[in-house]
C-alpha cells in the first residue's frame, strides 16, 4: 500500500504551508448579428509551411509578409487550438501559426496590410507558447505601416510572473491580471476606440460571456500615435528569443464589434416556436389563470395574452433531465419580445424555475418590461419580490427587442449571491443601442442559487394584450460545473439516501444532515446523487468534489465519489475521503466490493468539532490507474489545510468511473449530528492540467448564510 502513496501533509490548525488556490472553471442560430469583419484569417485553406506569401482568410489588402527572420521560422503548422469559457467558444480547427524562435533582438517577424479603418476596431487570436522562461517578448497588434504594433497585446515573460499586457504606442501598458503558462491555449480580444488617434484600449483575456461589458477587462487610455485611416496592418514582433521557443497564434478576426471577432458556445436549449398552434415546446409546462393563454401561436413565436380575461401566464422548460444539471445554474439567456400593451403587459424572461405547479407557486428570478422600466423580481414558493428597477428609453411602439439575462453564483466569504445581469436592447440584436440595463447582487438568505428551467411570465391586464417571444437561447456559463445544491430552500435536488436503523437523514437549516440516533453499536448513512442517466457519462469520470461539513460529535464524515450500485448503507462501490474525529484520523478509501482503508494517517492532534471544515476530493484516471486526492482546510479557500493526500490506486479493484457523488458518515455508539452544505461536482477536463485543478476556489465552496 505505501507505495502508493504519493504526498501527505499535517500540520495542525495553525501556520501550516500556504497552498496556491485555482478556481475550478473550467449557438445554434444565434440571435446576435455582426456588424462588420474587417480581416479574418484562421489558416484553415493555407499551405502548411513558410507563412510568407500566404493568401488565406478574407477581406485582407495583401499577403502575409515575413520580414526581418528567416522564412523558416514563421510557419503554418498542423496544430488544434480552442478555446471554451461559458458562453464564448472559439474552434481553431487544424491548423495554425508558429514562430520559432532563435537569438534574435528586436525583429518584426510577419505583417500583413488590411483596409484602412476609420471607426471602433476590435481584433482577437487564440495564442499558445512552448518553453519561454524568462526575458523573451512577443507583440501581436495593429499599426500603420506594417512596423513595431503601435496598438498591441504585449507578452514579456519575465523572470517570475508573466500576464498579457495591452498596450498603446511603443513602451508600458497595463497588465491584464490573468497569468499566463506555456502550453495553454488563451483567447483574447482586443478593442481600440479613436479620438484623432486611436486612444483608449481595452484589453480582454479569456472571456466568458457573449455580453462584452459582463467580461473582465484592462483598458489603457495613452496615445498610440496612430490612426489607421489611411493604411493599416496586422503586425507581430518579437525580441530576445532563444532556440526553442515558440509562440503560436490563430483565428485572427479583426472587426467593427465584439460580436465579430467572437464565437458562440453552442446553447444548451434553444427554442424557435414553430410548432402547431396551441402546442407547448419541447420539455416546457405551462400554467394560467382562467382566460390567459400561453402557447405557440402557429406562426414561430410563442405568446401570452389576455384571452377571455386578464391575468397572468408563467411557462417555462420543466424538463428535470436537463434542468436538475450544473449546466443550468450559471446561464444566459436571451429572446426577442415583442412588447405592447404599456404598463397593461408586463412580460420578459425567467430563470433557475423550480417547483412551478400553477400561476402563485415556484422559485425563479423574473426580468420584465413595466412600461419604460426594466424590472427584476424573485419569486420564492410563487411570492414575488421587486429586487431592482431601471429606467429605459421609450417603448411605446411595439417592435422586436433582444432582451438578454446572465444569472451567475458568486462567492462571497459566508454567503452564497446571486448576481443578476440583464440587457433590453432597442432591437432585435446586440448591434443596436441598449434601451436598459440593470445590475443586481441577490444576498438574501432566499436567493436562488441552485440550477434551474428558463422560460417566460406575463402579467396581462389590458384587454386584448399579447406579448410574444422568440428565439429563446440558453447559455452555459460554468463551463465544467456538473453539479450543485446548498439546499438553500430546505429541499435536496436528485439526492437519494440509505441508513442503519439508528441513522437518518434531513435536510434542515439549509444543510443536508446526517443524525446518528443511538449510542448502541456502527451506525452507516450514505447520500448519493440518483441521477444515472447523467452520473453515467464520461465527464463524471474525473472530478471534484467540494462541501463543507460540520459534525457535532466524536463520527466519521467525508465525500464519496465514482459511487455505483449503492442500495443500502453498505454495498455498492465507490472511493471515498474522510475524517475520523473520534481517532484524528483522515482516511482515503475504496469500497468494491468490499471497504479498506487505501491511506491514512493520524493527525496527530484533535480534528474539532462545532466548526466548518471544507473538503474536497477528486479522482482522475491516469495510464489506467485512478489518482485520488483529498483536501481538508478550515478556510473556504482551502488555504492552510490541515490535510492534503494524494494516493494512486493501481489495485485491481481500482474504479475507473464515470459515477455518481455524495456523502458517507458513520457512527461508533454515540449520538450527534454531521451536516454538508454547498455540495459541488465538478468536472477536470484535461489530466495533463491536474496539478491545478485540483484545488478548489472560494466559489466553488461556500458557507450558506443562517
Amino acid at each position: 500500500m505505501r507505495e502508493n502513496h504519493i504526498h501527505r501533509l499535517r500540520g495542525g490548525f495553525h501556520k501550516t504551508a500556504a497552498l496556491a488556490v485555482a478556481a475550478l472553471s473550467l449557438a445554434a442560430m444565434p440571435v446576435m448579428t455582426s456588424a462588420a469583419i474587417l480581416a479574418a484569417d484562421d489558416f484553415e485553406s493555407s499551405t502548411l509551411g513558410t507563412l510568407q506569401g500566404q493568401t488565406s482568410g478574407s477581406n485582407w489588402a495583401g499577403a502575409w509578409d515575413v520580414v526581418d527572420v528567416s522564412d523558416s521560422q514563421v510557419n503554418v503548422i498542423a496544430a488544434a487550438l480552442d478555446y471554451a469559457g461559458g458562453s464564448v467558444q472559439v474552434d481553431g480547427g487544424a491548423q495554425a501559426v508558429q514562430y520559432d524562435g532563435t537569438s534574435n533582438l528586436d525583429p518584426v517577424v510577419a505583417n500583413r496590410e488590411m483596409n484602412p479603418a476609420t471607426g471602433t476596431v476590435y481584433y482577437s487570436f487564440l495564442y499558445r507558447t512552448a518553453n519561454l522562461s524568462s526575458n523573451e517578448f512577443f507583440q501581436l497588434g495593429l499599426d500603420n505601416n506594417g512596423d513595431n504594433p503601435n496598438i498591441s497585446v504585449v507578452d514579456n515573460v519575465p523572470d517570475s510572473g508573466r500576464q498579457l499586457t495591452i498596450r498603446n504606442g511603443t513602451g508600458g501598458g497595463v497588465d491584464s491580471g490573468v497569468n499566463i503558462v506555456n502550453e495553454q491555449t488563451y483567447f483574447v480580444v482586443v478593442k481600440t476606440t479613436k479620438g484623432t488617434n486611436y486612444n483608449n484600449t481595452t484589453l480582454y483575456v479569456n472571456p466568458t460571456n457573449i455580453t462584452e461589458g459582463y467580461n473582465t477587462s484592462v483598458t489603457t487610455n495613452s496615445d498610440s500615435g496612430i490612426s489607421l485611416d489611411t493604411s493599416a496592418f496586422v503586425a507581430l514582433r518579437s525580441a530576445r528569443l532563444n532556440s526553442g521557443d515558440t509562440f503560436i497564434f490563430d483565428q485572427l478576426r479583426v472587426g467593427t464589434s465584439f460580436a465579430d471577432v467572437i464565437d458562440r458556445a453552442d446553447p444548451i436549449y434553444s427554442a424557435d416556436f414553430a410548432g402547431v398552434s396551441g402546442t407547448q415546446p419541447t420539455g416546457f409546462a405551462a400554467y394560467t389563470d382562467p382566460g390567459m393563454v400561453s402557447n405557440n401561436d402557429g406562426s414561430s413565436e410563442y405568446q401570452q395574452k389576455y384571452n377571455t380575461a386578464g391575468g397572468v401566464a408563467v411557462a417555462s422548460l420543466a424538463d428535470t433531465t436537463l434542468i436538475d444539471r450544473g449546466s443550468f445554474r450559471d446561464v444566459t439567456a436571451e429572446t426577442l419580445t415583442r412588447y405592447s400593451g404599456g404598463s397593461g403587459n408586463l412580460n420578459g424572461l425567467i430563470l433557475r424555475s423550480r417547483g412551478i405547479t400553477d400561476t402563485a407557486s415556484g422559485d425563479y428570478y423574473h426580468v420584465r418590461v413595466e412600461g419604460d422600466n426594466l424590472v427584476l423580481y424573485r419569486s420564492n414558493n410563487g411570492t414575488l419580490t421587486q429586487l431592482a428597477t431601471v429606467a429605459t428609453s421609450s417603448l411605446a411602439n411595439p417592435t422586436d427587442r433582444l432582451l438578454r439575462v446572465t444569472v451567475e453564483n458568486e462567492s462571497d466569504a459566508g454567503t452564497d449571491n446571486v448576481r443578476i445581469r440583464a440587457r433590453l436592447y432597442t432591437g432585435s440584436s446586440d448591434a443596436n443601442s441598449v434601451a436598459g440595463e440593470l445590475d443586481f447582487l441577490d444576498t438574501d438568505a432566499s436567493a436562488i442559487t441552485r440550477a434551474g428551467g428558463v422560460g417566460f411570465r406575463s402579467n396581462n391586464s389590458a384587454s386584448g394584450s399579447r406579448a410574444t417571444f422568440d428565439s429563446l437561447r440558453v447559455y452555459n456559463q460554468s463551463t465544467n460545473l456538473l453539479f450543485y445544491d446548498d439546499y438553500y430552500d430546505n429541499q435536496a435536488v436528485r439526492m437519494t439516501g440509505y441508513n442503519d436503523t439508528g441513522m437518518s437523514q434531513s435536510v434542515a437549516d439549509q444543510t443536508y444532515t446526517f443524525t446518528s440516533t443511538t449510542s448502541s453499536g456502527v451506525q452507516k448513512g450514505i447520500a448519493t446523487i440518483d441521477f444515472d442517466s447523467y452520473t453515467a457519462g464520461q465527464e463524471w469520470a474525473d472530478v471534484a468534489v467540494t462541501t463543507v461539513m460540520n459534525t457535532t460529535a466524536d463520527m466519521v464524515g467525508g465525500l464519496v465519489l465514482r459511487e455505483t450500485s449503492v442500495s443500502d448503507s453498505g454495498d455498492g462501490s465507490w472511493y471515498t475521503f474522510r475524517l475520523d474525529t473520534s481517532n484524528d484520523l483522515i482516511q482515503i478509501g475504496r469500497q468494491n466490493p468490499s471497504f479498506a482503508v487505501l491511506d491514512e494517517f493520524d493527525l496527530g492532534e484533535s480534528i474539532p468539532l462545532n466548526v466548518d471544515i471544507y473538503l474536497l476530493f477528486s479522482a482522475i484516471n491516469v495510464d489506467g490507474d485512478v489518482l485520488l486526492h483529498g483536501i481538508a482546510s478550515l478556510n473556504a479557500d482551502f488555504s492552510n489545510p490541515f490535510a492534503d493526500m494524494t494516493y494512486l490506486d493501481t489495485n485491481s479493484a481500482k474504479i475507473l468511473g464515470p459515477g455518481s457523488a455524495g456523502m458517507r458518515v458513520f457512527s461508533r455508539s454515540i449520538e450527534g449530528t454531521v451536516t454538508f452544505d454547498n455540495f459541488t461536482v465538478t468536472a477536470i477536463p484535461e489530466p495533463s492540467t491536474f496539478g491545478l485543478l485540483a484545488l478548489a476556489g472560494a466559489a466553488m465552496i461556500r458557507r450558506r448564510r443562517a
